[in-house]
């Protein structure tokens, strides 16, 4: 089970040396500057994509006002411009934690891996206590994704799509 933030889908693109971040709709986004400061410290190999979600606390699209926001990354669409999507979660999950290694991340504090957290009724009751007292807004949980253990990416390289092995619960007040 993952948590689900409430911000915007976002896939990073490793093309040579630029880096860009697109919407789940293709559209280029801005990003705060502590992000693209961030970003650039990566130093991620060419043809990487990475699947993640652009959020802030504070206010909902913030970051495109210059508000500094984190990005959130849970999976791998690509390595070496070669799709991996066929690889199962845990595989992708290992090569996410390969490409954006705890000491990189220690100097980019803005950028996460979303991890697995143990798939139970407390745990669940727990996260959903948590998105209540934030009213499910402004970056905070906004519910959880189920992933069945083995799964394989069901999607297109820029737009998820339903499928058994991965069930998104969304909260509402």
């Amino acid at each position: 089970m993952e948590r689900k933030l409430d911000g915007f889908r976002s896939i990073l693109v490793q093309d040579g040396s630029k880096t860009r971040i697109f919407s789940r709709d293709k559209r280029e986004l801005e990003l705060s500057s502590n992000l693209k400061e961030q970003i650039k410290n990566l130093d991620l190999p060419d043809g990487t994509v990475l699947d993640g979600e652009l959020w802030n606390h504070s206010l909902r699209g913030s970051w495109q006002r210059g508000v500094p926001g984190q990005i959130s990354f849970w999976d791998v669409i690509a390595m070496g411009g070669k799709w991996i999507g066929e690889k199962t979660i845990e595989e992708r999950r290992k090569i996410l934690t390969e490409v954006l290694p705890a000491s990189v991340r220690a100097d980019t504090p803005d950028i996460l891996i979303e991890g697995h957290i143990e798939a139970s009724r407390d745990v669940y009751d727990a996260l959903k206590k948590i998105a209540a007292k934030s009213q499910f807004k402004n970056g905070g949980i906004h519910g959880v994704v189920l992933k069945r253990t083995g799964s394989g990416r069901h999607d297109h390289v820029n737009r998820c799509v339903e499928h058994a092995d991965w069930l998104k619960i969304v909260w509402r007040v």
